[in-house]
């Protein structure tokens, strides 16, 4: 059997800042929705581009959001997943981080606070991410 495990702040926070791909899950309709986006951590927020089109846009500031971005490896069966959950607000591009800025040059950007983080490992998968890179990431404890 797979051995599921909780991850600690310090390790959320870490594997949190490697990825840079996940899924924003929202509600749209009263009904659960998810997309897939490009993010960046800094200054403590969770930052993404939200096309004006999408449904996603349309969120009213404050709104609780939850992000989520995993890795797997298949030949081993293990791997992690972070979900971080928070209240959200658009951003005008040219007020957002330049690193958020050039993940959708032009696009409005999303600024997710990170209230909740909650990580799981599965099986052995590696999860030795260098401190410093842990500090890079910018996540509060």
């Amino acid at each position: 059997m797979d051995e599921l495990t909780d991850l600690g702040p310090d390790a959320c926070r870490a594997l949190l800042g490697t990825c840079g791909a996940g899924r924003v899950v929202y509600t749209e309709h009263a009904l659960p929705a998810v997309v897939p986006s490009r993010y960046v951590v800094r200054g403590g927020r969770l930052w993404f581009p939200v096309p004006w089109w999408t449904a996603l846009a349309g969120h009213a500031d404050g709104a609780v959001l939850a992000f989520h971005t995993d890795r797997f490896e298949t030949a081993s069966r293990a791997g992690w997943s972070v979900t971080v959950l928070g209240p959200c607000r658009t951003v005008p591009a040219l007020a957002a981080p330049r690193a958020a800025r050039d993940l959708a040059p032009g696009e409005p950007v999303m600024a997710l606070d990170v209230v909740g983080l909650r990580g799981r490992g599965l099986g052995t998968a590696r999860l030795d991410v260098p401190p410093a890179r842990a500090a890079r990431a910018g996540v509060p404890g």
